[in-house]
């Protein structure tokens, strides 16, 4: 107890930067170690991302075939893996040095963002909490966008407020840096509309943030334009990013679908891409409007399908795990990245709980409502409605993980100061006592 005792008191004594940055290090030591054990092989979106990755790199030519351009999945993951392709060989090696990269970059941003919407205490659970979380740890042998959204996200919402740039810069950075998430996924389109709203609400100054606002989106759709002009002499159509957004809504949205990915149908097959995304949207739009008990129904099921479980992370990399330490490895992999999604999730829980509750002492409506424009609460809200709309799975709740890791941070360091605050009411008794 005295070691435990002394080290407790040596960790207390470091600043909020020196903590930060051992967690960081932390991360990104579980993350070579994984990736130092674990060969990437890569499958399903991985094996996509890795040959558009490299086509690009080579070719200049975005598509699974060097031949034949297409604008099917949003360019942006292909893209950042390329550009470092292009500096150092198309390789694995690369691909897990950027992923380290990345990752020890998104505990650090969300960490940041942590402190300015809640504390440092609630800034360093959270860098904990994302250090060590399996799936993350996992993430470094996989071809994937998740990280690089989060991270692009985290960017695009420290710069609107960057305190060392003028308030044109900080916007003209957080635009650019969104474009860059939407190119990754187009979700992230809407961000800034939604953090541009909870920030007005929250600070009761409406002007200044829709000026903001508006200097973000020019300069976000600056960004996105060239790729869009780019899709444009492709597919002799307007496409703004990708062409996949239509058949992703039809996917959870048509009689036969469970609200999890799909095949598309078999009528679709020799359509261009513009002409599919047209058919399967319209499909899906005359499903929802014809159906509006069962799209409700299916709302709900694709709200807690995706929140269910996590194992994605193991699954795309089932192939590496088994080669490395054998099929009987799968399952226990699974059951650890459950079991800690499920633990976390619930102190998440338990951290929308205490902003609801706070938001619940204030005396006036617009009070209680203005509190509860809460960031993390308000982003993950979006992020899980708009995959209940569209189509659900364990992946999607992914993107959501730092607003998740905030909301428990919130929750565990609110405990445990309740708990000091015990001990320290006890021993001023028994001292009076004494």
């Amino acid at each position: 107890m005295p070691k435990t005792a002394a080290l407790v008191a040596a960790w207390n004594d470091l600043s909020f930067n020196r903590q930060l940055a051992a967690l960081v290090a932390l991360g990104l030591a579980l993350r070579l170690v994984w990736a130092l054990l674990v060969p990437v092989i890569p499958q399903s979106d991985s094996y996509v991302y890795w040959v558009t990755a490299g086509n690009l790199a080579n070719d200049g030519v975005y598509g699974v075939r060097p031949d034949q351009p297409f604008s099917y999945w949003p360019v942006g993951t292909s893209a950042v893996y390329a550009a470092f392709f292009k500096i150092f060989g198309v390789n694995m090696t690369t691909a897990v040095f950027v992923n380290l990269a990345a990752g020890a970059l998104l505990i650090l941003t969300s960490a940041r963002l942590a402190r300015r919407w809640f504390g440092e205490r609630e800034a360093l659970w959270t860098a904990a909490i994302l250090a060590v979380w399996p799936s993350l740890v996992m993430y470094a042998t996989i071809l994937a966008s998740e990280v690089f959204f989060i991270l692009a996200i985290n960017t695009a919402l420290l710069a609107w407020d960057a305190r060392k740039l003028p308030a044109a810069g900080a916007s003209l950075l957080s635009g650019v840096t969104f474009a860059l998430a939407a190119l990754i996924r187009p979700l992230g389109l809407l961000v800034p509309v939604v953090f541009a709203i909870m920030k007005a609400a929250k600070e009761r100054k409406i002007v200044p943030q829709a000026w903001r606002l508006v200097v973000v989106l020019i300069a976000m759709f600056a960004a996105i334009a060239p790729w869009t002009a780019r899709n444009y002499a492709v597919h002799d159509a307007m496409v703004l990013i990708s062409t996949n957004g239509a058949p992703v809504l039809w996917m959870g949205n048509n009689p036969e679908t469970d609200g999890g990915y799909m095949p598309l149908p078999d009528k679709v097959i020799g359509m261009n891409e513009v002409e599919r995304a047209r058919v399967l949207g319209d499909e899906a739009k005359a499903y929802m409007m014809s159906n509006p008990v069962r799209t409700g129904v299916g709302f709900v099921k694709k709200l807690i399908n995706t929140h269910l479980r996590e194992t994605i992370a193991v699954h795309w990399n089932q192939s590496g795990i088994e080669k490395r330490f054998g099929a009987g490895a799968v399952l226990p992999l699974k059951l650890l990245t459950q079991a800690y999604w499920m633990i976390v999730f619930l102190a998440s829980l338990a951290g929308v709980g205490l902003v609801v509750f706070m938001a619940l002492k204030e005396k006036t409506l617009k009070d209680k409502a203005i509190a509860l424009m809460s960031p993390p609460l308000g982003l993950w809200a979006y992020y899980a409605c708009m995959h209940a709309v569209i189509v659900s799975g364990d992946r999607y709740h992914m993107q959501s993980i730092p607003f998740i890791a905030m909301l428990a941070g919130f929750a565990v360091a609110a405990t445990f100061s309740k708990l000091k605050s015990k001990r320290d009411v006890l021993q001023t008794s028994e001292a009076k006592g004494a």
